[in-house]
């Protein structure tokens, strides 16, 4: 091989080592991406409001967690704002990908208030983040949705759950940046 050769061979490896590094940040080199679930399984959100507030909700398949410094949800119309998220504590973790940080198992349920006017349709962006137990983090992830105007008697907190599985957002896109 010629020197020029050579050359070329140490760039191109100095440039694929940064891609194989990114690599090992989303997946844990004990399993292959074919043993775990699609975002959209493995995080179900649903949303809901009524007329003051908004719920998100969310359903995690069995050995996925949401990190709860991931969650958020913004308005998509001008006249009416989201609120400052209250989201329950979580559960301590020490992450492999992020250190300590607190994450939700099975479920989750938080509420925003609404600021403006809540009439009609109300278009929503929630954003979320998470990973598998057995060791992929899923990059960050959003779902838009419409949702039908506020019920007119204010829920009960069964009729609340009740009204999230009714209400399932639709698939999660990764967010452009």
């Amino acid at each position: 091989m010629t020197r020029r050769h050579l050359i070329r061979l140490l760039c191109c490896l100095l440039l694929w080592l940064p891609l194989a590094a990114q690599a090992q940040w989303f997946s844990s080199a004990n399993n292959s991406q074919g043993d775990f679930l699609p975002v959209t399984e493995a995080f179900q959100p649903s949303a809901w409001h009524d007329g003051e507030t908004l719920y998100i909700g969310f359903e995690n398949a069995e050995g996925y967690y949401l990190y709860r410094h991931q969650l958020g949800v913004e308005s998509r119309d001008e006249k009416l704002q989201v609120g400052e998220p209250s989201i329950p504590p979580g559960e301590f973790k020490s992450d492999e990908f992020l250190g300590d940080v607190y994450v939700f198992y099975e479920r989750v349920v938080f509420e925003a208030p609404l600021q403006g006017v809540a009439e009609g349709p109300l278009d929503i962006t929630v954003r979320f983040q998470g990973c598998a137990d057995a060791g992929l983090c899923y990059p960050p992830n959003e779902s838009s949705s419409r949702l039908p105007p506020a019920p007119c008697l204010p829920l009960s907190p069964a009729g609340a759950m009740a009204a999230a599985r009714a209400m399932p957002l639709p698939p999660p896109r990764r967010p452009r940046y």
